[in-house]
């Protein structure tokens, strides 16, 4: 999936990185020296695993990856996983999933997972500036199709004008380029299964319509 000027210039501050970008970044050593010391550790990637990884040569290639290196995870300490009403969605549209959520790092691989075996095209998905504070966990959010979410401006002018770019940019991923983009429908982890959509994220979807 390959972008246009105005996804590297009008979403440079946000945006994941496209299909040109990705080949140059994943080779460079440091990166592969950090991500195979991250994953080894985490998840006990070995290094025939990491190799097909750094030979990935766009976003699909990575998520494609991403699925099928945790599936053994997911598969091995859940008692299951169940997908419904995927069914009744159409393979030839792309949408804006919003659900809740419970690991930041572990909600897009899970949907992913469920959209692949189903079928569907991988989603884009908004994460917070917040988890964004070192160089690693932005290349990380980049390779993943994530997108940067505003969490730390308190002027109020300033979040209006960050929410109406989010809304744009998840605009212009879903009706021009047609993908999927997920994105949690309240800050923060879901609790005590209060899972209520807050009202300010379907404001914010709606500023660039």
């Amino acid at each position: 999936m390959l972008f246009d000027p105005k996804f590297r210039s009008q979403f440079q501050d946000i945006r994941c990185y496209d299909d040109k970008e990705v080949g140059l970044a994943i080779a460079h050593p440091e990166f592969q020296s950090a991500i195979s010391n991250l994953l080894g550790s985490l998840f006990q990637i070995d290094g025939v695993a990491m190799s097909r990884l750094f030979r990935a040569k766009t976003l699909d290639d990575v998520t494609a990856w991403i699925v099928q290196e945790l599936v053994s995870i997911v598969e091995t300490t859940t008692s299951g996983m169940q997908i419904s009403g995927l069914d009744t969605l159409s393979k030839d549209q792309a949408y804006v999933f919003v659900s809740n959520h419970h690991d930041i790092a572990m909600d897009p691989i899970l949907i992913n997972l469920a959209l692949t075996r189903n079928g569907f095209p991988t989603c884009h998905n908004a994460i917070g500036d917040n988890l964004l504070q070192n160089h690693l966990s932005q290349e990380v959010a980049k390779f993943n199709k994530c997108f940067r979410v505003n969490r730390t401006t308190r002027s109020p002018k300033a979040m209006l004008l960050s929410l109406k770019h989010q809304s744009e940019y998840i605009q212009y991923l879903n009706r021009e380029l047609n993908q999927n983009v997920w994105i949690a429908q309240q800050e923060g982890r879901s609790k005590n299964r209060n899972d209520v959509t807050n009202p300010a994220l379907i404001k914010m979807l709606s500023l660039s319509t």
